[in-house]
């Protein structure tokens, strides 16, 4: 989970939950290591102590403990040990609040509801009648998103000021391009990453945090092109997305100026396996699985994506290790999966393509008054994402021009998407973000989050987070927009449909002055659907 920071006016009252720690470990079939037992969470608190520091403002004593800072994020096991999550993702967006000395840009997050043998992975805590209790039945999963950096001394401003990714969880990404590779509700991922205590929400709890390489196998199946010359034919195919790199977030990534602190990730000291089923039916007991590799923009990787089928499933091999590819490449490949036979499903089996085309923004709420919205919003249509900002945005600077400094109320745009829909499937229109505050001028200015409770480091950090500048001055923190979302199954949806959605609860906390605000119709979002077949 992201981690709270606190100015001066915010009172932290640390509970620190001491329980005990069962860890058992075996190897599956295949050999990787899977966690059955695992109970939360005295561990996470062992060689960290409290640091209380006390704050004194015109009279009134604040007293705080930073201790669940540092540091923030802690291995279960150690920084080189890879741990293996797979099961089907129920949340997907950017953070609209992450620690911004921790971090360069906002994490993209998700939500994981494990397989079985993922379950050993979901955290425990020992309640007051010595019972274990689950603390939540999902593994949360971060990777920092390398899109939205504005301030001035950040190494990703110059990048994304124009539109373009600064790497980690979007390497390539230029602007106006979807984001094809971020998992979104109902798809089913593998991740594999850093598995590690989040200290900074008491009792700690356990997540994926960074990724390093996730595969996802999208819910809504792709149509796509195999054979060559007048032998082509279009197909229905499952899609999975690849998409690894050492570059997960500030205190784990490949980058030449990162400070000594940094852990560097060793992409090569293994090989990645992936095992998937497709979601689309035999056309007929005769029908054979095959499967194909499209390259995406800024894959670097050199060794070779292995797609070996087995029956009704296919295993992707990735030799990172055998290969000897380097540390610091990034795969970006997308694998297809059909069957050899007719169109790729049976002649009975429906699918429907729709044309989702976002029509115009509506701000209702402005959540600065005295100054324009510095807004970022990001929308999820079927399997891709999209920055709105590069649409919305000014020509040279998508953050500080239009709508990056918005006034007006309404933004018109025309964004289109294409999906596929089976005729029993279901699928998302979502738009999110927030409004950057004063906590934004802060990114990417790296702290170590391991340094010892020292005075000099009490004063720094209230130096920098615990004073009115510059983040108080600056509306304190980011504030959230609210989601919106609409869900449409194809029987629901005429010719042509008109819909507008918007936040329909939700209350945004800041405790700087006019900080409370609810989040009910803060923006209105309207689109269209089309059937056209």
């Amino acid at each position: 989970m992201r981690t709270h920071f606190f100015p001066t006016f915010l009172v932290l009252f640390t509970v620190l939950i001491r329980a005990s720690l069962v860890c058992f470990a075996q190897e599956d079939k295949e050999g990787r290591e899977v966690f059955t037992r695992y109970i939360d969470n005295c561990y996470s608190n062992e060689d960290c102590q409290p640091c209380i520091d006390t704050l004194r403002i015109l009279g009134f004593k604040r007293i705080n403990d930073i201790g669940i800072m540092l540091p923030a994020w802690k291995p279960v096991v150690d920084n080189e040990t890879v741990t293996i999550l797979e099961g089907n993702v129920i949340y997907g967006g950017v953070s609209s609040e992450d620690l911004p000395l921790y971090h360069y840009t906002h994490d993209f997050a998700f939500n994981v509801i494990p397989d079985e043998r993922s379950r050993g992975l979901l955290t425990y805590y020992t309640d007051e009648k010595g019972k274990n209790r689950l603390v939540r039945d999902y593994i949360h999963v971060e990777w920092e998103s390398g899109l939205a950096a504005s301030n001035k001394g950040n190494y990703c401003t110059q990048n994304n000021i124009i539109g373009n990714s600064c790497g980690f969880a979007s390497s390539g990404h230029e602007r106006y391009d979807h984001i094809w590779n971020w998992p979104t509700i109902g798809d089913w991922v593998h991740v594999e990453g850093l598995w590690v205590f989040d200290r900074g929400h008491p009792p700690a709890k356990t997540e994926i945090h960074p990724v390093r390489f996730m595969a996802t196998r999208r819910a809504l199946p792709d149509k796509v092109k195999v054979g060559k010359d007048e032998g082509s034919r279009e197909v229905y195919a499952t899609r999975i997305d690849m998409y690894a790199n050492g570059n997960g977030g500030a205190f784990n990534n490949n980058l030449p100026f990162a400070e000594d602190f940094v852990h560097k990730v060793r992409m090569s000291s293994k090989n990645y396996r992936v095992k998937v089923e497709p979601i689309l039916p035999k056309p007929s007991s005769n029908s054979q699985l095959r499967g194909y590799i499209v390259p995406r923009k800024g894959d670097t990787y050199t060794g070779d994506v292995h797609v070996e089928i087995g029956g009704e499933s296919a295993t992707i091999m990735v030799n990172w290790k055998s290969d000897k590819v380097l540390d610091t490449a990034i795969l970006a490949q997308t694998v297809y999966l059909y069957w050899d036979e007719g169109n790729g499903v049976p002649v009975d089996y429906e699918i429907g393509t729709y044309k989702v085309t976002l029509n115009h923004l509506r701000i209702k709420t402005f959540s600065d008054i005295l100054n324009r919205s510095e807004l970022r919003m990001f929308s999820n249509v079927g399997s891709n994402y999209i920055f709105l900002n590069e649409w919305l945005g000014g020509e040279d600077d998508i953050l500080n021009k239009k709508f990056g400094k918005a006034r007006k109320r309404k933004y018109d745009m025309d964004i289109s998407f294409t999906l596929y829909v089976p005729k029993n499937e279901k699928f998302r229109v979502m738009a999110k973000g927030w409004e950057a505050d004063g906590v934004n001028k802060l990114f990417g200015q790296i702290m170590n989050q391991n340094l010892p409770c020292t005075k000099e480091n009490r004063k720094f950090i209230k130096d920098k987070m615990m004073d009115w500048t510059p983040v108080g001055w600056g509306g304190c923190m980011d504030d959230f927009t609210g989601m919106a979302e609409g869900w449409h199954v194809p029987s629901k949806i005429d010719t042509i449909a008109h819909y507008e959605i918007h936040p329909v609860d939700g209350l945004n906390g800041d405790f700087c002055p006019m900080g409370d605000y609810s989040l009910k119709d803060y923006f209105r979002l309207h689109y269209k659907i089309e059937k056209l077949d």
